[in-house]
Formats: structure tokens, C-alpha cells, sequence
């Protein structure tokens, strides 16, 4: 009998049916790591063959720790970090072609690359190669590109995707087509195609150099977040995701047809966030919830179901993320087709975790390990920008391990070019002739490595900079530009001739022109940054018929309204009780599509969470005034639970009380009657408040609720709001498409006269 046959009934022939994970012993994890407590459902963790990055936990700004891979034990509390961002870090990725460069996206809406020195970092290290500025909001994701060099995929919380060239430090393109907010992005082998999940429930395919969607369809029905990864280049794609009834499950597709799945099925009903993790070598995907201590995977292949369970590990330490070794950083000799590094979430402990096929023999196995994706780029940036496409470029698992690059596969390798028009002299070549060098991966032993290319303990600067200072005449300030004219004359060689000065007279006029470039463009950014603010209406549902609140809610969205406001009392915070989430579960299931924004007057916003998220809120809003203590970890809980996240302020909290949590929310409530009942006269002296945020946060939803109607909508539209809640004023009103349609006449007119 073949290995193709089936040896008996109900088993399917595998040579991964056996595949177990092992963990690492205690001496080989890492230990005293404080790991982040940010609720993003992001990995926080990046591995490759040198180095483990794990993102932890600072007050105020953001670091992560970045430590050689084979630095194992108990790590210093005090070791040194990445710390050059102003905001909480959300996702960190290794650049697959250069094993010492590492890029990272945070609250403060960058993205910045670092490099890392063979041997770690000695100190705190601050000073980016490259820092990339577009996004509007927080940057949530990152992923780089499989096989074209220098190209990076941001998402952000302002529903765009922006490709970058990073050797030239600006946008390719802007993929603006997600209406609301990007859960996950995964790319195709080649990276000719990129998928990505959305808060709408969508799972689009998407052609990333034009931005035209080739293909969508509704992904998985429950409102938490779901996530995609490319099935390699079979054409399909994986998601993972909730049912409407809070089920995990997972689902094969074809990505010419999102209409429906190939195939799908239901995994637990835990309530952790799964993520999946392709390998291309082996077929197998790897299913990981967060929260959770199980890894499952199972076997994809061509034929219906496609996919066939395999076995699962199992742990009772819950996992807050998982970072997983590159192919060619596997122990071959001990059959490891796959490595994960779990962070615990109740511990500062980093574990890998092995899957290894059992095999008697310590030989090389063939069948175990195809050609692999090497860490060389098959297309260059401007090859991919102009439309080619090309397979990565392959290495063998027996021979690879010391992959030499080809020379001009490493003069490419750069971040900052000149332009084509400037001429370069010579002696200034010397000046950059690091970046051909220090920033190539270098596979050779550790003891055969030139000790002159090392970085010391006591100097963790670039070259470049070492070369700064020993040729410069005078000590410049750290981290502040030195001219150009003062470069070129800090060179050993002095310039004498008139055809050397025409060169450098040139080269500053070039610089200058490029830093006119940037400015005209920052200023443009600007400009655009300041009509994104958009006008919403959402009546409240307050003073409605409840016995009819679907066909009144109907009624509503029909005229006009953007969105629907769902007042929320429990009798104690407010002295007056309305509905709860039974009641918006209901309401859900009638109007599937539509943005509901719970307004929680509630004494203990924290215990409704998980039961509006279930029941399909698309956005939490809760008073700040009872949990003041307790704001930041609620608004961690409501984004974990997929939704967006609200702060109400009464008429009497001043503005201060909120400030330092704006950041992270979507949207500030200011209340202009006192929260409780309806029909109530309208605060005007709450609009200082609007202004005040207005001012402050150009870019914030704001959002007005009490006695708003066409008598007090202008002051509420001059004062900056430009999210309207209209109670009596548009229900009672006999025409509720007019009114909505003066009420958006009124805003729309005042954010246009801002701009201008």
C-alpha cells in the first residue's frame, strides 16, 4: 500500500499527522521581560535568525527590547531598549532581507526603521534610520513586502493602507476603500495581491499598486475583530473571525470569489482573538488565540475541504502574542519545521515552542525541507512600483545556511540615495560606505566575523558617525544636522579644484531642492489632514416609540441619519432606566449594517462591555465620571472586544479631567443638558469645552448631545462639533429628512469655512 492510500477508515495519510510541540527548557527562554499590557490585538513579538524584539511595558512613549537570539536566562531588568518613539508601539516586523533592520508603528503615527548592531544594543538606542509620516491616526499594522525590496504596507486607524518606498522615505501609494477599521492585512507569495478584513465584516483582495479591489464578500458574522493570511500562491486565503453567536471559526476562500467560503467550520467557543500563521514549505496553518494556551494546526491542500485538522498543542499558560522563527533559522537535525516564541500573558517569560516531526533519523530530510524563501529580495523597489512581479527567490535548507549576496544585490541595499542628477565625489563615497556593509546580514560564525566591522560597548553610534567624528574639526551637538557644506569640508581631502566646488555647489543645490520638496508636501499633507473631519448625524432613539424601534430606526437611517445613538441607563449613575443589550441584540438583527453608538449612563461601564459587543454595538461610549480611575484599562477592554471607544463628560467635568485619556479614544461626548432624561434646554456654556478640543485636536470626532435642534445647531457647529446627536428635534419633527439635512447644512458649512 502507498503512502497515498488510506490505511483504514477515517484517516487521512500525513506525514505531519505526528507533528508535537516541544517548549523549550527553562535555560533556553527568556525570562524578566516586562511584556506590554496594550490590549491591540497585535503579536508584540518579532524573531529572526539574530535577534528576538519583544514590545514592553513603559510609562509614556513606547519601547521594545531587542536581544541577540542566543542570549538566553534571565534578562537585565534595566537592558537596554529601542526607544525612540513618543507613543505606545503596536507592531514591530524584521525586514525580511536584512536580518539587523527592524521597522515599527506606534500611537504617535509613524513608522520608523532602526538599525542593530550585530551584538545588541549596549545602550538606549534613539536615533531611527528612517522615519515615515502620512498616517492621521495611530498606525495599527505593518507588514513588509515578501519579495521586492525596501517596500513597506502601513495600516492605520484612519482606514488607510499606505505602501512605502523606504529608500526614499515617502508613499507610493494611498489604498483608501475601508470604511472603517483595518483588523488584519496579508499578502500573496509574489506580493502582487493584498487581503485584508475590516470592522464592516468585509474581506477584501486588493490590487496594492493601483488600490482597485479585485474582489470582497462578508466575512464572518460576530463583531470582534477577524483576521486573513494568504494561503501562499494556491489563490486562497484563511480568515478567522466570531459567528453571531460568539462562536470562533475559521474559513477557506477563493480569492476570485468571496461570495461565499470553500469551505468553514466552527473552532471553540472561547472568546480570545485567533490568529493564523501559513507556512508555504509545509502547507500547514497554525491557528493561535490570544488569551488562549492552544495552538492548532492543520494541513491545507488542493481538494475540497481543502483543509484537514492535524492536532493541537496544548498549555495552561495563556498566550498575549506569538512571534515565529523564518525558515532558515530551524534546527534541520531535529526535524523543527516550525518555531514559535510565546509571550505568557501572566508572566514576563518568552518561550519558544518547537513543532517537530518525529523522525528516528538526525539526517537531513528532503520531503521535510523544500527550498525555502531566502533573505534576498528578487525584484528592487522601483521594479515592483512599475508593475513586475517575480517568485521569491529560493535557497536550499541542506546548503543555505551561508547564502552569499551578490555585490550589486548589496549596493542596493541603501535607505537614503542621492539623486540621479547629483554627482558624487569621491572621498564623499567613503563618507557612506557603511550602508554597503553594516546594514548586509552576515550568516558567518561569530569568530570568523571581521572585528573591525563590530560595533564596541562604549560607541553604539552608526559609522557614519564614527566617521563624523573623527574627521570633523569641531564637536557638533548629538542628534542635531550638521550642513552639508560642513560634511563636505570635514573630509580628509580639502577641495581646491574649481570642478570640485562646482560638484559640491551642486550637490547643496540638489539637498535644497529636496527639502523644498518635502516641505511643499508636508504643507500639502496639512491642508488635506484638515478636511478629514467629516459631519454625522445620529439621532437618539431616546423619545421613540420602543414598540416600534425597528420601523422608527428604519425610518431614521432612511432620512438620512449616519448612525444611530442608543441611550443606555441603569438607574443608579442617572436616576431614570431604559433598555440594555437584549434589547440592542434585537435591534441588530433587523438593521445589520448599521453604526450603533451606545451612549452607557451607567455606573459600571466595565461589566457591559462584552455584552454590547456581542450583541453587535459598533461604538462604546461611557461616562468617565464613576471610573475615573479606571479609564485607560476599560478603553483597552473595548477595543479588545472590537469596538470603538467613546468618553462622555458630564456638564459639570471640566475638560481637564479627560485630557490625558483623549489619545486613546475615537471620540470625546460632550454633554450640553445633564445626562438622564430627554427634552431638556440647552447648555450653551458647555460649547467653551468643543472649542477648547476643537483647538487642540483638529483631527478628534466630537460630538454634542442635549438640546440640539435648528435653533442651537450653530453655535454647536462654530464651537467645532462635528458628530450631532438630535433627540426630540428630529424625532418629533414631521419632517425629519429636512431637519437632518439643516442640521448637516449647518456643520458641513462651518467645517468648510475652517479650512478655509
Amino acid at each position: 500500500m502507498t503512502n497515498n492510500q488510506i490505511w483504514f477508515k477515517g484517516v487521512r495519510s500525513s506525514k505531519f499527522r505526528h507533528v508535537y510541540g516541544e517548549p523549550a527548557k527553562r535555560d533556553k527562554c527568556y525570562e524578566n521581560i516586562q511584556i506590554t499590557k496594550n490590549a491591540h490585538d497585535s503579536q508584540f513579538c518579532a524573531v529572526n535568525p539574530k535577534f528576538l524584539a519583544v514590545v514592553t511595558e513603559v510609562a509614556g512613549g513606547g519601547a521594545y527590547i531587542v536581544v541577540p537570539i542566543n542570549c538566553t536566562g534571565r534578562l537585565d531588568f534595566n537592558a537596554s531598549r529601542v526607544t525612540g518613539h513618543s507613543g505606545p508601539i503596536l507592531d514591530i516586523k524584521w525586514n525580511p532581507f536584512n536580518d539587523n533592520v527592524i521597522a515599527s508603528c506606534s500611537d504617535d503615527c509613524t513608522i520608523k526603521l532602526w538599525h542593530i548592531p550585530d551584538d545588541g544594543l549596549a545602550m538606549h538606542l534613539n536615533d531611527w534610520l528612517v522615519e515615515l509620516q502620512g498616517h492621521k491616526r495611530r498606525v495599527a499594522y505593518i507588514e513588509w513586502h515578501p519579495v521586492a525590496e525596501n517596500i513597506l504596507f502601513s495600516a492605520g486607524f484612519d482606514h488607510l493602507i499606505i505602501l512605502w518606498d523606504i529608500e526614499r522615505g515617502e508613499a507610493i501609494n494611498v489604498i483608501d476603500c475601508h470604511p472603517d477599521a483595518i483588523h488584519s492585512m496579508s499578502l500573496n507569495r509574489d506580493g502582487s495581491l493584498l487581503a485584508t478584513t475590516c470592522k464592516d465584516k468585509r474581506l477584501r483582495v486588493i490590487e496594492p499598486r493601483s488600490g482597485i479591489v479585485k474582489s470582497e464578500g462578508i466575512c464572518h458574522e460576530g463583531s470582534k475583530a477577524s483576521k486573513v493570511v494568504y494561503l501562499g500562491s494556491t489563490g486562497r486565503l484563511l480568515t478567522t473571525g466570531f459567528s453571531r453567536h460568539s462562536d470562533r471559526r475559521y474559513a477557506v476562500w477563493d480569492e476570485n470569489n468571496l461570495s461565499s467560503p470553500l469551505f468553514g467550520d466552527t473552532i471553540d467557543s472561547s472568546s480570545g482573538i485567533v490568529f493564523p500563521f501559513y507556512d508555504p514549505d509545509t502547507n500547514i496553518v497554525f491557528l493561535a488565540g490570544k488569551g488562549d494556551g492552544n495552538i492548532r494546526f492543520y494541513e491545507i491542500c488542493d481538494e475540497s475541504p481543502y483543509i484537514h485538522y492535524l492536532s493541537q498543542v496544548i498549555s495552561g499558560n495563556p498566550q498575549r502574542g506569538l512571534g515565529f522563527m523564518p525558515k532558515r533559522g530551524l534546527n534541520t537535525l531535529q526535524c523543527e519545521i516550525y518555531r514559535f516564541y510565546k509571550l505568557h500573558a501572566t508572566k514576563g517569560l518568552c518561550e519558544p515552542i518547537s513543532m517537530v516531526v518525529p523522525r528516528k533519523s538526525d539526517q537531513f530530510h528532503e520531503d521535510l525541507y523544500p527550498d525555502t524563501a531566502a533573505a534576498k529580495p528578487s525584484l528592487s523597489a522601483q521594479e515592483w512600483i512599475k508593475g513586475a512581479n517575480a517568485p521569491p527567490v529560493l535557497m536550499s535548507m541542506r546548503t543555505g545556511q551561508s547564502l552569499a549576496l551578490d555585490i550589486q544585490a548589496i549596493k542596493q541595499r541603501k535607505f537614503v540615495t542621492k539623486t540621479k542628477e547629483a554627482p558624487v565625489i569621491d572621498n564623499n563615497k567613503r563618507k557612506f560606505q557603511f550602508l554597503s556593509t553594516e546594514t548586509v546580514p552576515d550568516y558567518r560564525p561569530k569568530d570568523v566575523q571581521d572585528e573591525k566591522s563590530k560595533k564596541t560597548t562604549t560607541n553604539q553610534t552608526t559609522k557614519f558617525q564614527q566617521l563624523q567624528q573623527r574627521w570633523s574639526s569641531t564637536i557638533e551637538e548629538p542628534g542635531k544636522d550638521i550642513p552639508l557644506f560642513k560634511e563636505i569640508n570635514s573630509i580628509g581631502d580639502n577641495i581646491l579644484t574649481e570642478h570640485d566646488l562646482r560638484l559640491a555647489y551642486q550637490i547643496q543645490s540638489d539637498e535644497v531642492k529636496k527639502l523644498k520638496k518635502q516641505l511643499s508636501n508636508s504643507e500639502h499633507r496639512q491642508n488635506m489632514q484638515k478636511s478629514t473631519v467629516k459631519c454625522r448625524i445620529g439621532p437618539s432613539i431616546l423619545n421613540a416609540d420602543l414598540s416600534q424601534l425597528h420601523a422608527e430606526s428604519r425610518r431614521l437611517l432612511d432620512n438620512g441619519a449616519d448612525y444611530l445613538h442608543l441611550d443606555v441607563m441603569d438607574g443608579h449613575f442617572v436616576p431614570n432606566l431604559t433598555f440594555g443589550h437584549p434589547l440592542v441584540k434585537c435591534l441588530r438583527k433587523n438593521i445589520p449594517n448599521a453604526f450603533f453608538e451606545t451612549h452607557m449612563m451607567v455606573q459600571d461601564p466595565q461589566k457591559w462591555i462584552e455584552p454590547m459587543a456581542d450583541a453587535g454595538v459598533s461604538q462604546y461610549t461611557f461616562h468617565i465620571e464613576p471610573v475615573i480611575k479606571e479609564v485607560l484599562p476599560i478603553c483597552r477592554k473595548v477595543r479588545e472586544a472590537g469596538m470603538k471607544v467613546g468618553l462622555a463628560l458630564k456638564p459639570g467635568t471640566g475638560i481637564e479631567a479627560v485630557r490625558q485619556y483623549i489619545d486613546h479614544a475615537d471620540m470625546i461626548l460632550i454633554m450640553t443638558v445633564e445626562p438622564g432624561f430627554g427634552g431638556q434646554t440647552f447648555m450653551a456654556d458647555m460649547m467653551p469645552k468643543v472649542q477648547w478640543l476643537r483647538h487642540n485636536y483638529p483631527l478628534l470626532d466630537i460630538e454634542v448631545d442635549g438640546g440640539v435642534g435648528l435653533n442651537t445647531i450653530t453655535a454647536c457647529a462654530e464651537a467645532g462639533a462635528n458628530m450631532i446627536v438630535g433627540g426630540t428635534a428630529i424625532i418629533g419633527a414631521c419632517d425629519q429628512r429636512s431637519v437632518i439635512a439643516s442640521l448637516r447644512e449647518t456643520v458641513e458649512s462651518s467645517i468648510h469655512k475652517c479650512n478655509v
